[in-house]
């Protein structure tokens, strides 16, 4: 695939880095920017009681995991000296702090999940909200560089919330059962002690080494099914040219490479996550279960010890054994947190860039200027996003009250960019644009959203309301779309607008919300396209009724009659400003 082409489309791009795929220090950062907001809030209060509770719960079951294993001694010691009365009060004792145990772990899983929840509500609305604020979507989906932002605020952010929550109380559990168990086995005997560290060091190095390498597969596999994901609402999306096109056999091509992708790389993952996660502490398993045997069972054939001992040393050391599997075990979970994990934090990453961008850039970018009633270009020089192109160089004009005007020119020299530089879309350049208020302005794109929503909603966005169904009625009529709701079950009917309109359809849609919004400015791009000569002086007849002035930007002679002035664009940012006087200027 070309360069182009990974550019170009966001499902084959990847901005990850060797050092993005480790489990280090950098991963720890990046959980932590957007772990630590939640926790610092002021109304995270609930949830820091919460902590403490779990906290809490996992010393008092470290305290009775400890204590059963003093109970097993006992009953041990008893069940050999047949002493009854004995052996039945302390296997009493000892199956109340098992059971406390479950009661104490079900508690923690109960509060876990409570804050897990609000955590990720709140991450949600906090990414979603950042995402959205300073049309930060509109520049990601401009200048590219970060692959499925939906995938990422979706299923990346759920995956790290519910993998990565229980990690740090699983390492406080862990280590604190760690140093208890090590306590009780270095008063049974310091020789155990130290060859239960030393195995529980050799088990961590060749664990953190296996799994190292599966943080990179699994980047490679979330990658993978993004660009699946991608692949299958492209279809979706262009349903209708592909089937003009007869593309299924292009598109099948496409699609099988990448769910062959897909279950390639999740079968490496497999393959190689079991056999770090059952071969290795299979092995280790042998090891732990030889060791308390080895070291103690000659003390007790030499009667140092007795076999109530030796049954406590074995409890102790196996469950030592398992913490450490625990404590180790969080490098699973934390490897299949790591990927998801760097591409929440790429997309939080971007935040900053854009807003550190925005602020050093401050002096390099058009300045707008809300005033009633006021359009006006004062010396803007316009350019691409990226810099990379000049489009307009030093313009000046001011629309006078009741005058619209028309941009016109050959394709590629930039009138829809000076229209989204006029709705503040594009800043990048100097110059000021004077526009009215933002709720005072609408913009018709050549291809109208169409929300997933009833027809009313279709009418009334973006801004809603309380409006009358005769209103809306009215405006469907007024732009020749007089059965749209009667055909269609009527204002509250929800159905695929997007696909059950025509783009004509769609287009005159959008000029009935003008009608029912009742803007005092609209720019027009492209937006009577596919409709006929007819509607389309028809459609520009209604909106010269409701009183508003316009900006739009065509290539057909027929809108020249409704605008007073004509702006045309030339290649290298030159431009002429001339009055729509005689039939001769063509778009």
């Amino acid at each position: 695939m070309s360069e182009d082409t990974a550019r170009l489309d966001p499902s084959v791009s990847s901005s990850a880095r060797k050092a993005d795929l480790g489990i280090n220090l950098l991963l720890l950062r990046r959980i932590a920017r957007f772990f630590v907001p939640f926790w610092t809030r002021r109304a995270a209060w609930p949830y820091w009681i919460g902590m403490a509770a779990i906290l809490g719960q996992t010393a008092l079951g470290t305290a009775l995991n400890l204590g059963s294993s003093y109970a097993l001694k006992d009953l041990t010691n008893a069940l050999t000296g047949r002493d009854w009365d004995t052996f039945q009060w302390k296997f009493l004792l000892y199956a109340a702090f098992f059971v406390g145990e479950l009661l104490v772990a079900g508690l923690a899983m109960i509060v876990t999940a409570w804050i897990t929840k609000g955590w990720r509500i709140w991450l949600t609305e906090w990414i979603a909200g950042r995402y959205l604020a300073g049309r930060v979507y509109y520049d990601i989906a401009q200048r590219g560089g970060l692959d499925n932002p939906d995938q990422r605020i979706q299923e990346s952010l759920a995956t790290v919330v519910f993998l990565f929550f229980g990690l740090p109380m699983q390492v406080v559990g862990a280590v604190g059962a760690l140093v208890a168990g090590s306590a009780v086995l270095g008063s049974i005997d310091g020789r155990l002690a130290l060859v239960v560290l030393t195995v529980s060091l050799a088990q961590s190095v060749a664990t953190y080494l296996g799994y190292v390498p599966l943080v990179r597969l699994r980047y490679a596999a979330a990658m993978a099914a993004g660009n699946l994901r991608y692949g299958l609402a492209r279809v979706h999306a262009n349903a209708e040219a592909i089937a003009f096109y007869e593309g299924e056999p292009a598109e099948r091509g496409r699609l099988h490479g990448q769910v062959d992708a897909v279950v390639r790389r999740d079968l490496i993952v497999t393959l190689f996550r079991r056999a770090v996660t059952d071969m290795a502490p299979l092995l280790f398993g042998i090891v732990w279960v030889a060791i308390p045997y080895l070291v103690l069972a000659p003390r007790l054939l030499a009667g140092e010890i007795d076999f109530g001992t030796l049954t406590q040393g074995i409890a102790v050391s196996t469950s030592v054994a398992a913490t450490a599997t625990a404590l180790l075990g969080i490098l699973a979970p934390l490897s299949g947190v790591a990927p998801h994990a760097v591409r929440i934090a790429q997309i939080v990453e971007r935040f900053d860039a854009i807003e550190a961008e925005q602020v050093a850039g401050a002096g390099r970018r058009i300045e707008i200027e809300r005033r009633p009633d006021t359009v006006a270009l004062d010396g803007v020089s316009l350019e691409t996003p990226g810099g990379e192109q000049r489009l307009v160089q030093a313009l000046n004009l001011t629309m006078k009250p009741g005058e619209n005007l028309v941009i016109v020119g050959r394709t590629g020299v930039g009138k829809s960019s000076l229209l989204r530089a006029m709705a503040g879309l594009w800043t990048r350049g100097t110059g000021r644009v004077v526009m009215p208020p933002a709720a005072d302005c609408l913009f018709l794109p050549q291809r109208p959203y169409v929300t997933l929503a009833d027809l009313r909603t279709q009418l009334l966005y973006p801004h809603g309301g309380d409006v009358a169904d005769s209103v809306l009625l009215d405006a469907l009529a007024a732009v020749r779309l007089p059965d749209l709701a009667a055909i269609h079950g009527g204002l509250s009917a929800v159905k695929e607008w997007g696909q059950i309109l025509s783009l004509g359809e769609q287009q005159r849609l959008a000029f009935a919300r003008v009608l029912i919004a009742r803007p005092r400015f609209v720019l027009l791009d492209e937006a009577t396209s596919a409709v006929d000569g007819a509607t389309e002086t028809h459609l520009y007849r209604t909106l010269a009724a409701t009183g508003a002035r316009f900006v739009s930007v065509g290539h057909r002679a027929g809108i020249l009659e409704h605008h007073a002035q004509m702006l045309t664009l030339k290649l290298g940012g030159d431009w002429t400003l001339t009055p729509v006087s005689a039939a001769s200027h063509q778009p």
